[in-house]
């Protein structure tokens, strides 16, 4: 089953929704944005988090294609990245031949250059998080550990991938 451009739009759709409310409730809220204001910031954040998102979702289900997982559904491509998340090693060949190339192409980002470019956002955004908890709004001591855990869980991930991909070969 292809991951279709409409199920792309949907997710961005949703996505981009919800990213908007909590954007414009937090302009509202924290920064002290009148009601227009918060929801123009929360209608442009969610166009732009959606949209994003929704093309990295679409390039994802693509790249599975490319590795061969075309012939899986939707639900089992979930559990393809359930499995490479959670080290799961499925039984089923063709799960397991995913879950292999899902889990290699993983790898494959993590030691390739957009990964420094995750860790650089991140970690700019965590910095500027503190700075800015510091001087302007202690409330922003809660995205804190957000970025914290995002940077430490691509770390953890990076270095747990090749044992994952050892078990899934055996």
């Amino acid at each position: 089953m292809r991951w279709s451009t409409r199920q792309s739009l949907l997710w961005s759709a949703i996505t981009g929704a919800l990213f908007g409310v909590f954007f414009a409730a937090w302009s509202g809220i924290v920064d002290g944005q009148t009601a227009a204001r918060a929801v123009v910031s929360g209608v442009v954040a969610g166009l732009v988090f959606g949209v994003l998102l929704g093309l990295l979702q679409l390039r994802e289900f693509r790249v599975q294609e490319d590795d061969g997982a075309d012939e899986l559904t939707f639900r089992q491509r979930r559990r393809v990245t359930r499995a490479v998340t959670r080290g799961d090693v499925p039984t089923d060949p063709v799960m397991r031949k995913a879950t292999l190339a899902a889990a290699r192409r993983r790898l494959r980002w993590y030691d390739d250059r957009a990964a420094w470019l995750y860790r650089i956002c991140f970690g700019a955004l965590l910095i500027l998080t503190v700075i800015s908890a510091i001087d302007d709004s202690p409330v922003l001591w809660l995205a804190v550990p957000l970025y914290a855990g995002l940077l430490a869980y691509a770390e953890w991930e990076r270095r747990i991938l090749p044992r994952r991909i050892a078990r899934l070969e055996a």
